[in-house]
């Protein structure tokens, strides 16, 4: 019985190595990228929220708001996770308090935004985009 158990432990783990190698290969294999936008002159006291819309395969992503992370002096810098390399639709604002992830947001806590910004993801790439709020 203890042999059994044993050799089922075996290859329930080899299956479960070749499941996870499987995995790994389809997203290096996949047609995706990032986006790195970089804000010059972020305030500390603010929040930044940033969202973007896929142009042609509805997918999207947004990122509930937060204080920035200084790089230097005042610049900041966003990068987004895993996207589909393609055309996008990006929007970036600042808000004088938080806000999770909106379908719309409270127009009397933004301070300054950018909208409608296009950015090319290209496969394995991170796109770099610097903002400018106005």
């Amino acid at each position: 019985m203890k042999r059994a158990y044993v050799s089922l432990s075996i290859i329930s783990m080899l299956v479960l190595a070749l499941v996870l190698t499987g995995c790994e290969e389809s997203i290096e294999n996949a047609d995706t990228g990032l986006i790195e936008f970089t804000v010059p002159d972020i305030q500390a006291d603010h929040h930044y929220y940033f969202r973007g819309t896929h142009t042609t395969d509805d997918s999207n992503f947004a990122q509930a708001s937060f204080t920035a992370f200084v790089l230097s002096g005042n610049s900041g810098e966003f990068t987004t996770g895993i996207l589909n390399v393609g055309s996008w639709l990006c929007d970036v604002y600042e808000l004088s308090e938080s806000t999770g992830v909106v379908d719309t947001i409270d127009p009397t806590i933004i301070t300054r935004k950018q909208e409608n910004i296009s950015v090319t993801i290209t496969k394995d790439n991170t796109t770099e985009v610097e903002v400018t709020l106005t």
